[in-house]
Formats: structure tokens, C-alpha cells, sequence
């Protein structure tokens, strides 16, 4: 049996070579871009799982003006208290979070690296499923100034030595230098590890660093706190007792707090109003729908093209039947012959991920591989013969329902044959074509719009680079010299970043019994001016006014200001502070968030980062200035500087790579669906050559019979513009809302979606119906 339909597809196939090439081109096509949307999703799918899914973080809800915000934000006694008083807590530990400190400068044996540096209290490694290679998961961090590194830290550091127990090594920030024992060595982090570090140290040295003051329920704090439930513990039942649990310790607290899975945090990490709200499970979605419209769209070529090529078989179907053939062997025949074809497109499609997949993983930042696993094998497996069954059952059933007496005399197909099926499948077609092209529009219009937009400070021409060695003594010293250099507009320092998770420091302050969220940023004297900060009222830093006020004196953005509800603020004392000064609104979070509320302190000796703005066109010769100098202050050290409108893009890096993979699979699904249009315009011809012969003979112009076919491909192709457009804006319009500032949405942007794909038609059929106008009509008419 399989002998047989082997033979017949191949038999088939010799027959019809050029509509077998574009069977195959459509599937091979196709299943590339579903082979790799699949390994997308499934890296996607596999971060953080690894871990125990009894392990959870603790969140906040916490009531404002502006809703509910939820943050994983929690204090430093949280972890400790949670473990004492909620019997279904096994284990807890604190945590900095992601992101949260900058990199830490490494020094042994005469080298200095960078490292990545965590802190976490003693049950870490007990919590998380970071294997150590050497070390004990409950004795690493009990030691204060022990540390815990990684695999590739501890080759850097130690050479070929891979457990260096008991080795030492030193780790300095700004003024901060300790020296540190090494406790143990975990495996280097995997790929799908949603956070990335090279060491862990005890939180207690943290503690010492930064030396907290007592309890507080009401102040948030930057810090994550992770618990073990025990084993069949009840979530919504420990939830429960959470939800009055801040209140119990503090009754002015007004925060909620609950457990989420830490492994969700990845695809889950949205939430609207203290409610859920997706995340990167977003684009997981968005992508399998898509993958999901590419095979359908295949699939429906090969229904078009298989009932255009029944005229060229309905006489062998015909015979077949005659013979004693039953319908049930003439379906498998059908089906057999289709699966044949996606398994050759398989294979196809299999050499073009190998060759693709190089580029695909720049494209996305991740390192997919075509590995031949269980999981893999069967999915891959699945989605082929799911493909083959969806593209061959409805032209199997239609072939092998031929009456075989109308197959014999020719009669069998005829104009009307299927036609509500196959202008159905057009619609289908360009409607999911058109909702492709106006998402690509729009992602594409939205990040330009972030990329433009004035973000209330000069982010062109300004660099900055992180504080190290002997330089932490002599800032003042090495900015006076930078400063002096012909290309330096402005110099200054700050304590931390202008953009990510680490862009100051959180807090609050009470206003007229109105406690505000607020967070500070510590800068030095010019940094305003640096930065190219607009006062609005007031005044900036000054040295001559403000020397010896530090961390006295405040400058406020518009929003802590319009948070205050106050119209004029200057001079006045807040929370201990004087405000001298009030600035525009500047963005230091992503356009996903509002602008908040930010107080500038001035602190001029905790600098972690020095700022320089440079003339335009003078930027070579101002960092090759700026790197001799850094190396002068300090000998042995790598000078790295950051851009800081590279670092801003890299935000959006996420919507950036959506927009180029969407194009690129929107480009497929368009390239697919005119084969399609190429099947069903084939088709076409083949059923109404005869007529189209007699219209010329009787003296219709090649225009007429033009646009007479035109109209026929353009009423379907409307009907999927009305579809596409109301669809598409829902679309547009939810993903739009994920961000707080949003290009506007353009008719055009829809006006183009729909003629596109109308122009498309238009070419793909006309080109062909101007082979068949040009066609002799008595080669058509001989037979009658």
C-alpha cells in the first residue's frame, strides 16, 4: 500500500512539476516559519522553569490616586518575619533584585574584572535550583564575608583551577573595598534564567554596607523576597492570610500583600490596576496565532491549487471508481499524496531552519538549537501530519465524491464546483494578511515615535561610565580636567543610572497627611545642566549657595509637585528638606509607565557614575581624551562607557525584535497567500477558458475580459478589507495601551494595510490572465 501511493505521488508529481514546485515552496516555506516560531516559544515557555514550583515571591498591592500599583518591592525583615509567623512558609530568603546594583570591580592577583553581583541571605541556594559544583546550599552564605561565584568567574579569577574553596579575592564600590573568601562555586547560570549573575554574597554584608534603620510596614523598600511554601500547601489559603498581614503589624499600612509563582514572573509580569494583565505571554500568543495563520495559509494554496488541477485528473478518478476504487481508498489515495508532500516539505524546511537559524538567534538574542529531543521530535511530528490532514481533507473528500459517469463524459467540474469554499478561503487569506500588515505598520510607527520622542532631557552626544579604583578619591580632581577639554560641553556625577530598574532610590514623603511615592536621585553639583534638564521654577545646584547642604536640599519634578497639589513649591520645606528648585518632566522608565514623581538630592561625594556631554562631531577625540585620562587616574583598569541613547533603545529591545520578526513573518504569509492567489486564479482560467474564448470570438476587447476576471478576485479581497480593519484596530489599540505614550493611530496606516493586498491581487491575477487573453481561442474551441 505504501509502495503504491508512493508511486502515485511520484507519478503525480512528474506530471504536474510546476505546480508540484509550488506545493512545495508553500509548505517548505510555511513549515520553516512555523519550525521556528515553535523554538521561539518553547525557549520562551522554559524560562525560570527549572525551578520548584513551590518557590514564590512576595508582591505588593498597594492603593494610590493613580489605581492600584503592584510591585515585588518589599522590605528587608519581610523574608524573616513571613518564616516565623505563617506556618505554610518552609523557607525564605531576601534579595536585591535584578538589575539593582551596578557592576562590582573584581581584583586578584594583580587583574581587575567585572562582576554582576548578587546578595542574598542564607537559604538561597536551598531555594533556588542553582546546582553548586562545590560548597554545601546551606553553608555558602552563613559566613559574612564569604562569597559564592560562578563557574566562569571562578576560571577568570583562578585559572585552571575549578573549585577554588578558600581562595580570596577583593570587590570595591566607590569607597566600599572588601575582601572576600570564597564558599563555593555554582554551575554557570542557564540561557533561560530570566536573571543573570557572576557572584552571591551574604545579604549581611549588605546590611553592613548600607546599615537600615528599624522596621517600617508603610516605606517601601527595594528589595525581593522570595519564600518556600511546604509541600501541599494551598495558595489561595496562604493568600488569604496575606491579605491582612501588613495591616496586622501596622494598622496605618494600606499595601496587600500575596505570593506569586516566581516562575510566572517572566511571561506574567504586568498587571493593570492590581489585576493581571499579561506580559511577554503576550507575544507568545501573538506568535503561535501567527504560526497558526501561516499553515492555515498554506493549507488553503493547497486546497486551491488541488481543486484547480481536478480537471486534470476527474477521468482517472473517473476510472478508478469504475473499476470497484471506493471512496474511503481514493480519500486515503488523496491524503497520502499530501502527507508525502509535507513530509518532503519537512525535510526542506529542516536545511533551511539549519541555514536561517544563525541569523535568527541575532535577531533574537537567544541560542536555539535544532536539538532532535523527545519533545521536539513529536511536536514536529504532530504539526507536519496535523498540516498534511488540513491542507489534503478537503480536496481528498471532493475528489473521491465525483460522480464517475459525469467524470467519464468531462462534466464533473464545472464554474460553480466548490466556489463558496474557495472565495471563503480567499477571504480567510487576506484577512489574516491585512491584520499582518497593519500590525508591522503600527509596531514599527510606535517604536519610532519612542525613539523620537522628547524625553525632557538631551540623551544625543552624553555618555557615562562607572567609578573605579583610585578614581573614587579624586572625582572632583578628574572632572575639573575633563572638564577643560574643547569637546566636553558639561561633566558631572550621579548615584546610579537614567534608565532601568536601578534609576534611583525609593521612598516616600508625607505632605499635609498625604503620604507621596517618591523616588530620589542623587546627583552632583551640574548635573541638571548635563543631563539638559529644563528648570521650570527655581534654581539649580549651586556650589557657591549649595556647598555643605548635602542631601538638604531638593529639586522636584512636575510630578511629585502635581502629586503634592500644590502650584508653587519653591522655598518651601518637604520632609525635612528644602525645595529650590522644580524641573520639567523628564522619563527615566521606559514610555510602558507614567511619569512619577522624582526628587533630585544633591549628594556629591556618592557618585557611581560620572556623565559627560560632548560637542557634536567632536565625539572621537573626546572619548580617546576621556580614556588616556581615566587611565592615568587609573593604571591596570579598563576604561567602558555607555551611550546613554543606545542604553535607552535597548528598553525597547523586546518591541524592537517583535517588529522585525513580525515583518519578516507578515512577508511570508503575504508571499504565500499570492500563491495561493496564483492556485485560485489558475483555476479560474481552467474553468472558464471556454468562455472566455467565445466573449473574444464574439468581440469582447482583452480589457473587458480583464477587468471581468479582476472583478471576480476583488469582491473577496474587499470582504477580508472589512473584515481586517475593525479586527486590526482592536489589536492596534490593546497593544497600544501596554504603553503610556503612544503614536497616534493614522488612518493611514489601515489605508494602506487594505490596498496593498488589493494591488497585490490585482498584479498576481492580472499577470496571469494576460497569458490567457493572449491565447488563441480556437485552441480552446476545437473540441466543440
Amino acid at each position: 500500500m505504501f509502495k503504491q501511493l508512493l508511486t502515485v505521488f511520484y507519478r503525480n508529481a512528474l506530471r504536474s512539476k510546476g505546480t508540484f514546485v509550488i506545493y512545495t515552496i508553500g509548505f517548505s516555506t510555511a513549515l520553516t516559519s512555523v519550525i521556528l516560531i515553535y523554538l521561539w516559544i518553547a525557549d520562551e515557555l522554559s524560562f525560570d522553569q527549572y525551578h520548584t514550583p513551590q518557590l514564590y515571591q512576595a508582591m505588593y498591592h498597594q492603593p494610590t490616586d493613580h489605581g492600584i500599583q503592584t510591585s515585588g518591592q518589599t522590605p528587608t525583615f519581610l523574608a524573616q518575619a513571613l518564616k516565623a509567623d505563617i506556618p505554610e512558609v518552609a523557607m525564605a530568603t531576601v534579595a536585591t533584585p535584578p538589575h539593582f546594583l551596578p557592576e562590582f570591580t573584581l581584583s586578584t592577583r594583580g587583574q581587575h574584572v567585572k562582576g554582576i553581583v548578587k546578595f542574598a541571605s542564607e537559604d538561597f541556594f536551598n531555594m533556588f535550583s542553582y546546582p553548586l559544583v562545590a560548597g554545601a546550599p546551606g553553608q555558602v552564605l552563613k559566613e559574612k564575608y564569604s562569597v559564592v561565584i560562578s563557574q566562569h568567574l571562578a576560571k577568570t579569577l583562578f585559572g585552571n583551577n575549578p573549585t577554588p574553596i578558600g581562595e580570596t579575592f577583593s570587590y570595591s564600590l566607590l569607597s566600599i573595598q572588601q575582601d572576600v573568601i570564597v564558599a563555593g562555586v555554582f554551575q554557570d547560570l542557564p540561557a533561560n534564567s530570566s536573571e543573570q549573575f557572576d557572584l552571591v554574597l551574604p545579604f549581611a554584608q549588605f546590611q553592613e554596607i548600607v546599615k537600615p534603620g528599624p522596621p517600617n510596614w508603610t516605606r517601601p523598600e527595594p528589595f525581593s523576597t522570595y519564600v518556600l511554601l511546604k509541600d501541599n500547601s494551598n495558595l489561595d489559603v496562604v493568600n488569604q492570610k496575606l491579605s491582612t498581614y501588613i495591616q496586622s503589624k501596622d494598622n496605618a499600612a494600606t499595601s496587600i500583600l500575596f505570593l506569586k509563582q516566581y516562575s510566572d514572573n517572566y511571561l506574567y509580569g504586568q498587571y493593570t490596576n492590581g489585576k493581571p494583565d499579561g506580559g511577554r505571554i503576550n507575544y507568545v500568543i501573538m506568535f503561535g496565532i501567527i504560526a497558526l495563520c501561516i499553515v492555515t495559509v498554506a493549507s488553503i494554496n493547497f486546497i486551491n491549487l488541488s481543486t484547480a488541477r481536478a480537471t486534470q485528473r476527474v477521468k482517472q478518478i473517473g476510472i478508478k471508481k469504475t473499476v470497484g476504487a471506493s471512496r474511503t481508498s481514493l480519500t486515503v489515495q488523496q491524503l497520502g499524496e499530501t502527507i508525502f508532500l509535507t513530509l518532503l516539505s519537512l525535510a526542506a524546511a529542516l536545511l533551511l531552519v539549519k541555514w536561517i537559524l544563525p541569523n535568527f538567534n541575532v535577531i533574537t538574542q537567544k541560542h536555539l538549537t535544532l536539538a532532535p529531543t523527545y519533545r521536539f521530535v513529536l511536536s514536529l511530528m504532530a504539526i507536519t501530519f496535523t498540516t498534511g490532514i488540513l491542507a489534503g481533507i478537503y480536496p481528498a473528500l471532493y475528489l473521491s465524491g465525483i460522480d464517475p459517469v459525469k467524470a467519464l463524459k468531462g462534466k464533473a467540474i464545472g464554474p460553480s464546483a466548490g466556489n463558496m469554499v474557495r472565495q471563503g478561503l480567499v477571504v480567510f487569506q487576506f484577512t489574516a494578511s491585512i491584520i499582518f500588515i497593519i500590525a508591522v505598520i503600527i509596531i514599527y510607527k510606535q517604536i519610532a515615535f519612542v525613539q523620537s520622542k522628547d524625553l525632557g532631557y538631551q540623551k544625543n552626544n552624553l555618555l557615562y561610565f562607572d567609578i573605579d579604583g583610585a578614581l573614587v578619591e579624586k572625582t572632583d580632581a578628574f572632572l575639573t580636567e575633563v572638564k577643560r577639554f574643547p569637546g566636553v560641553v558639561q561633566a558631572s556625577g550621579m548615584l546610579g543610572y537614567l534608565t532601568g530598574e536601578a534609576t534611583g532610590i525609593s521612598g516616600s514623603f508625607t505632605h499635609r497627611g498625604k503620604t507621596i511615592t517618591c523616588q530620589s536621585l542623587q546627583v552632583s553639583f551640574d548635573m541638571i545642566e548635563t543631563l539638559g534638564l529644563k528648570v521650570k521654577e527655581g534654581r539649580s545646584f549651586l556650589r557657591q549657595q549649595d556647598a555643605g547642604q548635602t542631601n538638604n536640599r531638593w529639586i522636584l519634578n512636575e510630578a511629585a509637585v502635581d502629586a503634592m497639589g500644590e502650584e508653587h513649591v519653591v522655598g518651601k520645606v518637604i520632609d525635612g528638606k528644602e525645595v529650590i528648585g522644580v524641573v520639567k518632566n523628564f522619563h527615566v522608565q521606559s514610555l510602558h509607565e507614567m511619569i512619577k514623581p522624582m526628587a533630585l538630592a544633591l549628594v556629591p561625594n556618592q557618585s557611581l557614575t560620572l556623565w559627560v556631554r560632548m560637542l557634536p562631531g567632536k565625539e572621537e577625540q573626546t572619548i580617546d581624551y576621556l580614556q588616556k585620562l581615566y587611565t592615568t587616574y587609573n593604571p591596570g583598569f579598563t576604561f567602558r562607557y555607555h551611550f546613554i541613547d543606545q542604553v535607552y533603545a535597548r528598553q525597547y529591545a523586546s518591541e524592537q525584535r517583535i517588529s522585525l520578526l513580525s515583518k519578516y513573518f507578515a512577508g511570508l504569509a503575504i508571499i504565500i497567500s499570492c500563491l495561493g492567489l496564483l492556485g485560485l486564479a489558475v483555476f479560474t482560467l481552467e474553468t472558464r477558458k471556454k468562455e472566455i474564448s467565445i466573449r473574444k470570438v464574439l468581440g469582447s476587447s482583452g480589457q473587458e475580459v480583464m477587468l471581468l476576471l479582476l472583478n471576480g478576485f476583488t469582491r473577496p479581497v474587499f470582504m477580508a478589507i472589512v473584515l481586517a480593519l475593525p479586527v486590526s484596530y482592536l489589536l492596534a489599540r490593546a497593544w497600544l495601551n501596554t504603553f503610556a505614550y503612544t503614536a497616534p493611530l493614522s488612518a493611514w496606516y489601515f489605508a494602506i494595510g487594505g490596498l496593498l493586498p488589493l494591488a497585490i491581487t490585482w498584479i498576481t491575477v492580472g499577470s496571469v490572465a494576460i497569458t490567457a487573453i493572449r491565447t488563441n481561442p480556437v485552441q480552446h474551441l476545437r473540441h466543440d
